[in-house]
């Protein structure tokens, strides 16, 4: 384009030179002391431009020889950092193909003139990680730290990542509380502090967290729900160690919209219960039960200690006519009637539940049942046996209480024989 320009203007000046020497050739006299010069305009025009073109060219080449060696520098420059974005993104391909030694040679090779040398050292780290040299990648971590001008949060979350990974707490919080000061706001930083106290236990401080989590969305919504929700049921469960007024006190502090979260009305009713306080449970179960039918929780009040047994067994019938298939509900009505002293008919509604799934707790049920109070021995050792059979084929096994407190497990768990 620039060429067509260049060209377009010459003749355009040889247009207009011709133009002005129609009518003559024109005349220049140049007087320099003793010195004459005389030409015609168009020879002087010839000699000027030519004398100018020479000027140029001579400016043009000092110039360049003068800037050589900072052009040579220049072109070095980028020849090196080509070189280096070059080995940066096949060592980045290594990475993700699972090369470790090949990625991390490349890596911390193109690190030297890369634009970006703390992502060759991340991914530098990430691969010495997976070769199983961790003094290494703490090396590398501590360079991409370096090599951030800004202070950014990059390097510190890798370096936080690794310490949870490796279970060193101590340093990992450190840098976490850290990164939390510089970056508040920052969903990578919230979310890791946030592993970081489930995993050790710190639940008060993970359930202060729960407002900022939700506000920068560090976790997906149903993530943090469970997450949420999971909190509060170890605090639960941490309260009923301190006592009945302590659990109370918790539970008053749960958000109203979660007082009917199954998980966490299992637990509580479990709880109450474990600390005589069983006339709770059975109230709180009735109330859940009658605004949502839940078989977990339909499963726990079984379990609890009503004020009157009667009334509770009589009012768990009434289930019967929307559920009459259900082996869960016989399982419930067979121990409720067991509370109210009526074993042929919790026999009768044990028996009802294996016609619609064999399980080994119920199989349990009917084996204590008939070993304790009616005396039906080898009956009852039967039912042990069958027990036993289904518990090595069951995957869920039980989960764990101490002594004291009474065994309560969700459906479809399963029980070993008491002796």
């Amino acid at each position: 384009m620039k060429i067509l320009l260049y060209i377009a203007i010459a003749l355009t000046a040889a247009v207009g030179v011709t133009w002005i020497l129609s009518d003559g050739p024109g005349y220049v006299r140049i007087d320099i002391h003793s010195w004459v010069i005389e030409t015609s305009f168009a020879v002087f025009s010839v000699l000027l431009l030519a004398l100018f073109t020479t000027g140029y060219l001579l400016i043009r080449f000092i110039s360049g020889t003068l800037h050589m060696p900072e052009k040579m520098n220049q072109w070095y420059k980028k020849r090196k950092t080509k070189k280096s974005q070059k080995q940066t993104t096949e060592g980045l391909i290594a990475l993700t193909e699972g090369q470790w030694s090949k990625a991390e040679k490349l890596l911390t090779t193109g690190a030297r003139n890369s634009k970006t040398p703390q992502l060759n050292f991340l991914g530098a780290a990430q691969a010495a990680k997976a070769k199983g040299l961790s003094s290494r990648q703490e090396s590398y971590l501590d360079k991409a730290q370096d090599c951030d001008e800004n202070r950014g949060a990059a390097a510190g979350i890798s370096q936080a990542q690794l310490n949870i990974q490796q279970q060193e707490y101590e340093p990992a919080l450190t840098t976490l509380l850290e990164l939390k000061q510089s970056f508040p706001k920052h969903p990578r930083v919230l979310k890791l502090l946030a592993t970081l106290y489930i995993e050790t236990g710190q639940w008060d401080n993970a359930l202060a967290l729960v407002p900022q989590l939700k506000k920068h969305e560090s976790f997906e919504p149903n993530e943090l729900a469970v997450l949420e929700t999971d909190i509060w049921r170890h605090l639960l469960e941490n309260a009923a160690h301190q006592g009945l007024r302590k659990l109370h006190d918790v539970w008053n502090q749960i958000p109203s919209r979660l007082h009917q979260q199954e998980d966490l009305v299992f637990v509580y009713s479990h709880r109450l219960g474990a600390l005589d306080a069983g006339h709770e449970a059975e109230t709180l179960l009735r109330k859940n039960l009658r605004n949502h039918w839940s078989i977990t929780l339909m499963y726990a009040y079984g379990f609890a200690e009503g004020a009157n047994p009667e009334k509770q067994l009589k009012y768990a019938e009434s289930w019967l006519s929307k559920h009459p298939d259900d082996a869960t509900l016989f399982l419930t009505l067979g121990r409720l009637s067991l509370k109210t002293k009526a074993p042929e008919q919790a026999l009768n509604y044990f028996y009802s539940s294996l016609k619609v799934d064999e399980r080994p707790e119920t199989y349990q049920e009917i084996g204590n049942l008939l070993l304790q109070q009616m005396g039906k021995n080898a009956e009852a050792l039967e039912c042990f046996r069958k027990g036993l059979a289904l518990t090595t084929r069951t995957v869920a096994q039980p989960e764990v209480f101490t002594p004291e407190e009474p065994v309560l497990q969700k459906p479809y768990q399963t029980l070993l024989p008491q002796a």
